[in-house]
């Protein structure tokens, strides 16, 4: 899945505000806004599953909440690297 110039504002979820990646699944994110999202339990914006890749270029996240991660959630073996956020 691709995703370009656009913005997530006000999602609600159980899990995953915004985007529940499962296994083996892929994402590239550029210029997209995460804004105010929030989950109950898990991953206020995005959630990432067993062998599950995201890649994100200039985005935004802002103020989303969740009991667990707020931002980004990874279990299983899902591989990160090059992960900056400031």
């Amino acid at each position: 899945m691709n995703i370009k110039g656009s913005r997530f504002l006000k999602n609600r979820a159980g899990s995953a505000g915004v985007i529940s990646l499962r296994t083996e699944s892929y994402m590239k994110a550029n210029r997209v806004m995460f804004q105010q999202n929030s989950a109950m339990e898990q991953a206020g914006a995005l959630y990432t599953s067993t062998e599950s890749y995201f890649d994100a270029l200039d985005c935004t996240f802002d103020r989303n909440t969740a009991s667990e991660s707020s931002v980004l959630h990874v279990i299983g073996s899902s591989k990160t690297k090059n992960i900056t956020m400031t």
